[in-house]
């Protein structure tokens, strides 16, 4: 009888693949993200400093106290007006927190509400930007090692600010002009910010409310496998989360092996062994035929 050639290289290529398949792990992660706390207790909605730790002050009013609190002191301060009609004026998006102008400012508001300059500095921003133009002032600050400190602190402030103002997590998504295309979400630094203003939000059901807004923007199975990028330092805890997020719902609608890689892979074509997406679906197959995973690993490659 005549060996037919493919059939030999299907058994070469079994064992490699065996080998390959036996020395491939996977190591997962989780994320513990906290946010910071906002309590409202005063029935007049003015702000003062809370006892408690000096690291995380917490606000006593509604964001509809700090409105009222930025227009006083809009109007009781021309010199405040002024600064930020120059600073729209004439500062860039791309390095406003470095102007002159915002460091006047910003001295300004840390003399006369020290311990809260943040949220009230970040409420006067908003009344003269847009949520989209915010979010690149913040963004562009956050690539910067002399402003990244204070941008971190601003957008932890803003994220208060949606909490009382009760913006959905749908919402924040778009204000923080979260990526249309999955594959570059785990890349964007504000995507730490969504996920933990979602767990503030939503703290007994995060996962379920992440998953919601993910399959909002990333409506096929394929797109949300591009949200499964492989994640690297320092985002790998967000890779980490967010396909165990998408692994569960998949489990859920019973998607096999064969469907996860069409998810996954497909788009790699003959690079499917040099892409890191490769380690994701293993795990899968590991998750969904734990008795005979490689042998199910085989099966769906034997056929491409």
């Amino acid at each position: 009888m005549v060996t037919k050639p493919r059939a030999t290289a299907r058994l070469g290529y079994s064992v490699t693949l065996l080998i390959i398949f036996a020395l491939l792990g996977y190591v997962a992660a989780t994320e513990d993200l906290t946010a910071v706390v906002i309590n409202s207790k005063n029935s007049e909605r003015n702000i003062r400093i809370t006892d408690g730790n000096a690291e995380d002050r917490a606000i006593d009013a509604k964001i509809s106290g700090v409105a009222k609190l930025v227009e006083a002191l809009k109007s009781k301060s021309p010199f405040v007006d002024g600064l930020l009609s120059k600073i729209k004026a004439h500062t860039p998006v791309s390095n406003l927190l470095e102007s002159q102008q915002f460091n006047t400012l910003s001295s300004h508001i840390s003399d006369t509400y020290p311990g809260k300059a943040d949220e009230v500095m970040i409420a006067i921003l908003a009344t003269k930007y847009d949520d989209e133009a915010l979010t690149a002032i913040l963004h562009a600050a956050r690539t910067r090692d002399q402003t990244k400190d204070l941008a971190d602190r601003l957008s932890k402030a803003r994220l208060s600010n949606w909490f009382h103002e009760e913006v959905t997590a749908d919402d924040a998504f778009l204000k923080l002009k979260l990526p249309a295309s999955g594959d570059m979400l785990v890349w964007f630094p504000e995507t730490r910010l969504w996920l933990s203003f979602v767990s503030r939000l939503h703290p007994k059901n995060t996962d379920d409310m992440i998953l919601s807004v993910l399959k909002t923007h990333y409506k096929t199975d394929e797109q949300l496998g591009h949200v499964l990028q492989y994640g690297l330092t320092p985002n790998a805890d967000i890779a980490a989360r967010l396909k165990k997020i998408v692994f569960k719902y998949w489990l859920r609608e019973q998607k096999s092996a064969e469907n996860v890689f069409e998810f996954l892979l497909k788009r790699h074509r003959n690079f499917v062994f040099q892409t890191r997406d490769l380690d994701d679906w293993v795990e899968y197959v590991y998750m969904v035929d734990m008795k005979t995973p490689l042998t199910t690993m085989f099966k769906v490659l034997d056929k491409r």
